[in-house]
């Protein structure tokens, strides 16, 4: 399956001015991440995300996958934000999109990325070579225990 995912698949780096793909993304990011929670991204301040690099992955013109980079220093990249749809979870999407941005990254100068993931989301960026730095870490804002993560990048 994930080699027909992987013919199927354009990755596009955005930012919020581009208005289609970043509402399409809060979209994405607000039924996966938010909604579940009985919350909404759309109450959040979202004016703090107009610097982020994002990235969205496309299964045949449609956004199934997105995440967003911010840098955290000059040497360490933020990852935040990553919601894949849930059609497609378990098929190689959210890896296939990582693996993108960590090369993107790599090429950009960043050395590191972390992240704040939830425990749901443990297994997967450990299988992605992240390693737990702290947690669990009660997050304020969604009420759900997040860890922090890092991945030393390798050049490519």
């Amino acid at each position: 399956m994930a080699n027909l995912v992987s013919k199927r698949m354009q990755i596009k780096k955005y930012h919020a001015i581009d208005l289609d793909i970043y509402e399409a993304g809060l979209e994405l990011r607000n039924k996966i991440l938010r909604i579940p929670l009985g919350k909404s991204l759309y109450d959040e301040n979202l004016s703090i995300e107009k610097e982020n690099d994002f990235y969205g992955l496309f299964l045949e013109n449609v956004l199934s996958a997105t995440l967003g980079i911010f840098e955290e220093s000059p040497i360490i990249a933020h990852l935040t934000s990553f919601a894949v749809e849930e059609k497609v979870q378990q098929m190689g999407v959210g890896s296939a999109l990582l693996n993108f941005v960590e090369n993107d990254l790599v090429k950009m100068g960043f050395k590191e990325i972390e992240v704040s993931a939830r425990q749901t989301a443990l297994g997967f960026y450990q299988k992605m070579g992240f390693e737990v730095s702290d947690g669990p870490i009660w997050n304020e804002d969604l009420e759900i225990w997040d860890f922090l993560m890092f991945k030393k990048l390798k050049d490519i």
